[in-house]
């Protein structure tokens, strides 16, 4: 060897036994791998911090340092350095005496004595960890809605979150590091320090622990404390959380204050009170329940409540089925007493549920409601007896009331609507034949009830007796009628009267009124409201009473009526009409309009002219067009002749009509009226039928029976109707021709 190489083999020496120096002296851990991951070298911190001697760990592979869950990191390290990069990441290794250290590690290729090595050059963590720890631990606490802390186990606070630095008004700086005593009083700090000391020996989990509830200045606190661990399992000390719960203490009072006062009213309330289990057996049951139904509270407790009630089960109770999801108010039904008795009780319901929506409980209230029941049935009764009077008056009160009276020389139709069942309006009037008059009157009782139907009637009796007799009356025979009606009439209630005479013969109306103001004239080229004046009748002994004449003449009408019909013709106005028909129909319609708020009568009376007497028509029918027009004016004709039997009369003379046309094609159609009667006469070509079988019908009353097969080819069913609706029907001796005869007057 020369000094050359020798001098370089001392230099080498020397630069390793100065890179192992150095190597030994640095804090870090430092650590050389070959590139299977065998541990070749580790300095004196590392060999310290395993707890190994370097013997120990030349040749092991620094896998078996690391726990099985975290080697796969540790391999995918050594990989990454392997293909050439530069590998960082935390490393996690084991002791000796098995605990963990936790190290920041870069891993890189190099050289040791010639061979290809992995250095590695690590950095515990651990306090970086603690500090992490603890700021996880401080967000974790703050974000909790609750009072909560960390102690060590010496009793120190370590953490408080924010707000237990608001409730007790103290900063986290000023309590960590002091234990109860420091702020609490003596006493409860004791009782802090001795529940911790048990917990912590215990070591139980903070779930299967109870909360401690303690007051401090004025507030309560619901309190869990449970011990607290490292990840290695060693005791850190304890954790603590703590709530608000005044608000739930009051609460709770108030219940408490309020169980104690429905104990009270459920002993001393007037009415039957029972609660229920969820399996409908009666728990609790007071005395006005006893004493409603004879049974003790020791005879019902326990049992189902659908048959101490009811005698049947739930399922015949349907007011406790449908009681099992919302509360009844007030329904009505029936118990079976001890004794059997059957009482009616109003029934309400409250549904108790826990926090599932559970029903818990249900109790019931029972007002016992039999006598009102018993009342409610006799006035049922007896409101069921006076509708049914109500309703014969008011047959009997419509029945009394006078037909249309179509004659010669007068025409007299009328409109009566009651606005309730019982009408305190009422007419009447008679035709004197031999005088040539038509007299009559309208009464208004106020009123609308039984009492005034049985007034009016009564004094239907007086007026007819006096009014309506033919005699000569005067303002004196009212006043007589004044006198006799006021012992009938109660306090407050009255009579409108209006007498109407037509003298037909001098050609003079004359009223008599006594507060009926207003009648109806139509004449030629007027059509108005005309004024009257007069006392109620049944108000003071001696009225005033007004009588008024004035001339008429043939083609005038006069409408008598009531204030029911006044008050409406001034509020729509007069409405001037075609004919004495046109002025019914509109006070019809009038009668039917909304606003009207009191009974409606009228009596109508027309003046017909002569012509009207005797009125003619002569129709021949070709087409279906004079088809169409003569039922147009054979139905006009009806109704201004005999408004009453219009529609009757109309079927029967168009069936006659029809029979010719539809069986000839040519049909000859003859109206009139001669005072009283209407005449209608039809006539074909065609050859008829035979007259003397419909007479033998007639005559042996087979005629109903026989007539559809007999003469279902020749109109059988006209011949039926005609003979039906017509005082006489009479046919030529050819069976062609019909006459059709009809009296229109009272009926």
């Amino acid at each position: 060897m020369t000094f050359k190489e020798l001098d370089h083999d001392i230099s080498d020496h020397y630069y390793q036994d100065s890179l192992k120096l150095l190597f030994d002296q640095i804090d870090d851990y430092l650590f050389i791998l070959d590139h299977t991951g065998k541990i070749i070298r580790l300095n004196k911190a590392a060999l310290e911090k395993l707890e190994y001697t370097l013997e120990e760990l030349i040749t092991m592979n620094i896998e078996l340092l690391c726990p099985l869950a975290k080697r796969t990191e540790l391999l995918e390290l050594l990989k990454g350095t392997l293909e050439g990069r530069i590998s960082e990441g935390s490393i996690e290794l084991c002791t000796k005496s098995k605990k963990q250290i936790y190290m920041e590690t870069r891993i890189f290729k190099g050289k040791w004595e010639g061979k290809d090595v992995l250095y590695g050059i690590g950095k515990d963590i651990k306090l970086k960890i603690e500090d992490q720890k603890f700021k996880d631990y401080q967000s974790m606490l703050d974000s909790i809605p609750f009072l909560a802390w960390i102690k060590d186990k010496n009793g120190k606070y370590v953490i408080i979150n924010k707000n237990f630095e608001k409730f007790y008004n103290i900063k986290n700086t000023v309590i960590v590091g002091k234990t109860d005593f420091d702020f609490f009083p003596f006493k409860i700090a004791l009782e802090h320090k001795k529940s911790e000391e048990e917990l912590i020996k215990s070591r139980k989990s903070l779930l299967s622990l109870p909360p401690h509830h303690h007051e401090i200045s004025g507030k309560w606190l619901e309190t869990f404390v449970a011990p607290f661990f490292e990840f290695d399992g060693a005791l850190a000390g304890t954790l603590g959380v703590a709530r608000d719960i005044t608000s739930r203490k009051i609460l709770e009072k108030q219940l408490r204050e309020q169980a104690e006062y429905a104990e009270l009213l459920f002993r001393t309330v007037p009415s039957a009170v029972l609660s229920v289990d969820k399996d409908r057996r009666i728990i609790r049951w007071n005395k006005i329940a006893e004493q409603l139904t004879g049974y003790t509270e020791s005879e019902a407790m326990g049992k189902e409540c659908s048959r101490v009630l009811h005698g049947v089960g739930i399922e015949g109770c349907y007011l406790c089925c449908n009681a099992s999801d919302s509360p009844l108010i007030n329904n009505k039904c029936k118990i079976i007493t001890k004794d059997g008795q059957i009482r009616h009780v109003l029934k309400s319901i409250a549904v108790l549920k826990n926090e599932f929506g559970e029903v818990t409980e249900k109790m019931e209230c029972l007002e016992d409601i039999t006598e009102m029941i018993n009342i409610e049935e006799k006035l049922y009764e007896r409101e069921r007896q006076t509708q049914m009077e109500l309703l014969m008056a008011a047959r009997v009160q419509q029945e009394s009331l006078p037909h249309p009276f179509l004659g010669e020389k007068v025409r007299v139709n009328t409109i009566f609507k009651s606005y309730s069942t019982v009408s305190g309006d009422f007419f009447n009037y008679r035709w004197f034949e031999e005088q040539n008059k038509l007299c009559g009157y309208i009464i208004d009782v106020c009123g609308h009830g039984l009492a005034t139907a049985m007034q009016t009637a009564t004094f239907k009796m007086m007026l007819d007796n006096v009014l309506l007799t033919g005699e000569k009356i005067t303002e004196n025979d009212l006043k007589i009628i004044n006198r006799r009606i006021m012992p009938y009439l109660y306090e407050g209630s009255f009579v409108a009267l209006l007498y109407f005479e037509f003298d037909l013969q001098a050609a003079v109306l004359k009223l008599i009124s006594a507060g009926i103001t207003l009648f109806l004239a139509i004449k030629s080229n007027d059509c108005s409201l005309v004024p009257l004046s007069g006392c109620y009748l049944g108000i003071i002994d001696d009225p005033d009473i007004e009588v008024v004449t004035m001339p008429i003449k043939p083609g005038e009408i006069y409408c008598m009526m009531s204030d029911g019909v006044s008050d409406l013709i001034e509020l729509h106005g007069v409405s001037k009409q075609r004919g004495f028909k046109g002025y019914l129909n509109w006070l019809t319609k009038l009668a039917d309009c909304p606003e009207r708020n009191d009974d409606f009568s009228a009596v109508c009376i027309e003046i017909p002219r002569e012509k009207d007497n005797k009125e003619i028509n002569v129709l021949d029918i070709k087409t279906d067009g004079d088809l169409e027009h003569a039922q147009v004016v054979i139905s006009e004709f009806l109704e201004r002749n005999a408004s009453i039997h219009a529609s009757e009369l109309e079927v029967a003379i168009n069936e006659a009509i029809n029979n010719g046309f539809f069986a000839c094609g040519q049909v000859y159609v003859k109206t009139r009226r001669v005072g009283s009667k209407l005449i209608v006469r039809v006539k074909d070509d065609c050859s008829g039928f035979n007259i003397k079988d419909v007479k033998s019908l007639m005559d042996n009353d087979l005629f109903d029976q026989e007539l559809d097969e007999l003469f279902v080819e020749e109109g059988g069913r006209g011949i039926f109707l005609m003979r039906a609706f017509c005082d006489k029907v009479i046919y030529n001796a050819k069976g062609n021709e019909v006459l059709l005869m009809k009296k229109i007057g009272f009926r």
